[in-house]
Order: structure tokens, then sequence, then C-alpha cells
């Protein structure tokens, strides 16, 4: 992360549990040698403010990037599972949640979904609020990669052949427009 300084738009990961961390929009009020002071901003009602002392490795700064996660286990439902394994390519927007994404399978399918197109016979948009600091999480290892890696492997799941099935079997209409997590504050997964 870049060299925080007072006035900076970040969001905090609280440890809410051993293995659960929850982000909470903060600003940089300023910057010690251990701590870093920050006002942050109630979930639930972004009126509420409150100043907490925490570490610099907690803190993420606002911003869209790009992540891939290799070598992922098959999925569940059938098609996708007798597919093989994949690599998932995301796009993290400044919500800290995917804005689009590609799972390429070891058999060459491909499969993408952004906020527009979320959900279909095969799969959905992922629903989780990803941690940059984390390179091993909700999808196993992963690393920061180029927007261009990214929208190379996006344009060819846009051209892909399964992509016409992924149209015609979308789930919109019957599931809402919206995801539900990018819909309700505060919203988590269950």
């Amino acid at each position: 992360m870049s060299a925080l300084l007072p006035g900076n738009q970040v969001f905090w990961w609280k440890r809410i549990s051993r293995v659960v961390e929850y982000p909470y929009r903060a600003e940089v009020v300023s910057v010690g040698t251990k701590r870093v002071t920050i006002v942050v901003e109630d979930p639930d009602d972004a009126s509420v403010h409150f100043v907490r002392h925490v570490s610099s490795d907690s803190l993420q700064s606002v911003g869209g990037y790009f992540e891939k996660a290799i070598d992922q286990c098959p999925e569940d439902v059938e098609p996708a599972a007798s597919w093989g394994r994949f690599t998932r390519y995301i796009e993290i927007g400044e919500d800290l949640r995917a804005v689009r994404l590609v799972d390429e399978f070891t058999n060459g399918n491909l499969l993408s979904y952004d906020r527009i197109h979320w959900v279909d016979d095969f799969g959905m948009l992922a629903d989780a609020c990803i941690n940059r600091n984390r390179k091993c999480g909700r999808w196993s290892q992963s690393e920061e990669i180029e927007a261009a890696e990214f929208d190379r492997v996006w344009a060819a799941a846009r051209a892909s052949p399964l992509w016409r099935q992924q149209m015609a079997t979308a789930q919109m209409a019957r599931r809402g427009a919206v995801p539900i997590w990018l819909t309700i504050r505060g919203w988590r997964p269950g």
C-alpha cells in the first residue's frame, strides 16, 4: 500500500473472529510510528462516525484493481463441475466487490459475469468483499494483475460460444436486475 497520509480514504479490515474480517470505510486522521488514527463510518448508518487507532497493515486504500486466483477447485454444479479446475480473474471495484469476473477452466471453457449479467444457469458474480492485503483469501492464493491481462481474458470470454449460452440462460428477470449484495447497505454473505 502507498504511504498513508491524513485525508486518505481507506477501508479498515476489522477482525470479527479468528478467520473473519469486515471492512469499514474510514478516513486517515494522523499517522504515527506504530498506529494510524482513523475516523470510521458506521456501515449501517453513514451519519455515525467513531475514532480508532489501528495498525497500517489492517488498512486498504480505496480504489479498484485486478486479481487472479489460479488452480481453483472444480465448481459444485454441472456442467461446470466436469470442466476441471479453473483460474478466476476478478476486477474489484472501489466498493471491494467484483465488478467483472471470468473463470477460465482447464478444458478451455470461459464463464464471465458483470454487474449487468450477474447470474445464469452456469453460475454468478462473486458476492464477497475482497481484501487486497490478503493474498490467500476466499479463492485461495491470488495475485494482482494488470488491467490488460484481465481485459484480454474478458474479451476472449465474451467472444466464446459459451457466452451465448450464458445469455440464453440469464436469470436476472427472476433473481433481480441488481445482485442483492449491491442493493442493501452493509449486506454480508450468510
